[in-house]
């Protein structure tokens, strides 16, 4: 089972990189199909992690990691349950928050990007924004609502620092609603942190598996607290 899950999730990520790297030359001809083929990466990868977590706890491995006491896998378990339990606009990448929430969506709009710092030299990532302000709903939510144990609000908040994303927004007439953060240095910590834990299971069913494998072997994660912040306009073209 685990590489089994393990080879849909590198596939997912596969078509993620993917549906971003042809994006902004789609955004520009059809904005609708460049929204929907990112944010069904995105919820694929999504996906492919709880099946991965389903599979270690069926195939008697679960007990090697706390999910959700370990704040690179908690997150991406409460992003996924926004969106498979339809929770506070199910966490929306900035593609669908700016054609839900700007009227008309040509309208340009300021943003603040926020990121993580890479830890290797001439490392280099894609980014994937997604609503902090959404996000911060999710948390702020009652347990039995948001599906998330009783710690998994301080876990994340304290994991990406959710209050100087916060502040350094308000110093620029910003509010939370108006920040977005790059969900890709924080999927790849994910695989990190669970590499360890299933590598013995891992079987190379594909190239993708093969680089997924090595890649959450030996690249460093990001410093999450380490923020790095771009102010950005975007519109509908």
């Amino acid at each position: 089972m685990i590489k089994l899950a393990f080879e849909d999730l590198s596939q997912s990520l596969r078509i993620l990189l993917e549906s971003r790297y042809g994006l902004n030359e789609l955004l520009a001809v059809d904005f609708a199909e460049a929204t929907g083929n990112i944010e069904s990466g995105y919820a694929g990868v999504l996906n492919a992690f709880h099946s991965l977590y389903d599979a270690m706890r069926k195939d008697g491995v679960g007990s090697k990691i706390n999910w959700y006491g370990t704040a690179e896998l908690c997150i991406i378990l409460a992003l996924r349950n926004a969106r498979h339990h339809n929770l506070c606009s199910k966490i929306r990448t900035i593609f669908r928050y700016h054609i839900e929430e700007v009227y008309p969506p040509t309208d340009q709009k300021r943003y603040l990007m926020l990121d993580f710092e890479l830890c290797e030299k001439d490392a280099k990532t894609f980014d994937v924004p997604v609503s902090l302000g959404d996000l911060i709903k999710l948390l702020d939510l009652p347990v039995s609502q948001s599906k998330l144990g009783y710690t998994a609000k301080d876990i994340i908040w304290n994991y990406i620092d959710i209050d100087s994303a916060v502040r350094h927004a308000e110093s620029i007439r910003l509010t939370a609603n108006d920040v977005f953060f790059n969900v890709v240095p924080l999927i790849v910590n994910a695989g990190i942190a669970i590499h360890p834990h299933i590598r013995d299971r891992i079987k190379h069913i594909s190239t993708e598996s093969e680089h997924f494998d090595f890649h959450f072997r030996e690249v460093l994660p990001a410093r999450v607290k380490n923020h790095r912040y771009d102010e950005f306009e975007f519109g509908q073209p």
